[in-house]
């Protein structure tokens, strides 16, 4: 499932000069529901440089029913 920043525009390092780089472009997962979303987005209105987004991060942002692949539980 791809993953897609949103609302990096926002965030105050962004607007100083900051980039963001993803070294992960994309997760797979598990999915229950019928009706799953078609991609993940990851609001960046609040990431710093000292603050990144980790994996265990964006599985709290998963909707009810979807869940990361086994394979990112180590």
């Amino acid at each position: 499932m791809p993953l897609y920043p949103v609302q990096e525009d926002k965030s105050l390092h962004f607007q100083a000069g900051g980039d963001f780089n993803f070294h992960i472009k994309h997760l797979w997962v598990w999915c229950f529901n019928d009706v799953y979303p078609g991609r993940i987005d990851i609001n960046c209105d609040f990431l710093s440089p000292n603050m990144a987004i980790k994996i265990g991060d964006v599985e709290k942002m998963l909707p009810y029913g979807m869940y990361l692949h086994k394979q990112y539980n180590s």
